[in-house]
C-alpha cells in the first residue's frame, strides 16, 4: 500500500499506472486540490530568483571591492578606526564575495526549479532554504514556511512524475487567486527598501 495518501486507490477509475491513460476527471480533481500548494511553490520561486539576482550583485560588489582594495584604491572598503591591512581586508571582502556570489546562483537556480516544479532542483532547494533560517527573524519565517511546503506530503506529490503527468493533462486549470502575487509584492518591497538602507547607511 502506497504511503502517499493523495495516491488513488486501487481499483478507483483513473487509477494511475505509469504510461497510461488516466481519467481526466480524476487529473482535474487532483489538480484543482493541490493548486494552491503549486501556486506557493512558485511563488516562493519567484522570490527566490529575485534574491539570486540581487544576491549576485551584492557578491560582485564585495568582490569588487575586495579587489580594488588589494590593488590599493585608496577608500575601496570603508574604514572607521584600526583594523586590517587593505590587503588583508581585500582578501576577506573577495572571499565573502565568492561566497555570496555561490550562494545566490545556487538559489537563483534553485527557484527557476521551483518555478517549474523540477524535481532536479528540490535537493538544491532544500538546502539554500535551510541555510536561509539564519536569516532571522523574516529569512527564518519564510524559510521555514518553504520548507514545509517543499518537504510536506504535497510537497513530495507535486514534484512526483504522476503530478508532470497531471500537470501535462490539464493546462487549462490555472491559479486565480491574486494572494500570492500580493504576498510576492510586499515581499519584494520589504527587499527593495532593505537594499535602499543598506546602501544609503554604507554612503554616509
Amino acid at each position: 500500500m502506497s504511503d502517499n495518501p493523495y495516491a488513488p486507490t486501487p481499483g478507483t477509475p483513473g487509477g494511475y499506472v505509469q504510461g497510461q491513460m488516466f481519467d481526466i476527471a480524476d487529473a482535474e480533481a487532483i489538480r484543482k486540490q493541490h493548486l494552491n500548494h503549486e501556486a506557493s511553490i512558485q511563488g516562493m520561486g519567484s522570490l527566490y530568483i529575485l534574491g539570486g539576482f540581487f544576491g549576485s550583485l551584492l557578491g560582485l560588489s564585495y568582490g569588487a571591492m575586495g579587489i580594488a582594495a588589494i590593488s590599493g584604491l585608496q577608500g575601496a572598503i570603508p574604514n572607521n578606526g584600526p583594523g586590517p591591512t587593505p590587503a588583508i581586508a581585500g582578501g576577506l571582502f573577495v572571499g565573502l564575495g565568492v561566497f555570496v556570489l555561490a550562494v545566490a546562483i545556487a538559489q537563483f537556480y534553485a527557484g527557476w526549479t521551483m518555478r517549474k516544479l523540477d524535481p532536479k532542483g528540490k535537493i538544491l532547494a532544500i538546502i539554500v532554504t535551510a541555510i536561509g533560517l539564519l536569516g532571522f527573524p523574516c529569512g527564518t519565517l519564510l524559510s521555514a514556511y518553504t520548507l514545509y511546503l517543499l518537504l510536506s506530503a504535497k510537497g513530495e506529490f507535486i514534484y512526483s512524475p504522476r503530478y508532470k503527468e497531471i500537470l501535462a493533462a490539464t493546462p487549462h486549470i490555472k491559479y486565480r487567486s491574486i494572494v500570492a502575487w500580493v504576498l510576492l509584492a510586499v515581499i519584494l518591497l520589504i527587499v527593495v527598501l532593505l537594499v535602499v538602507a543598506a546602501f544609503l547607511g554604507s554612503s554616509r
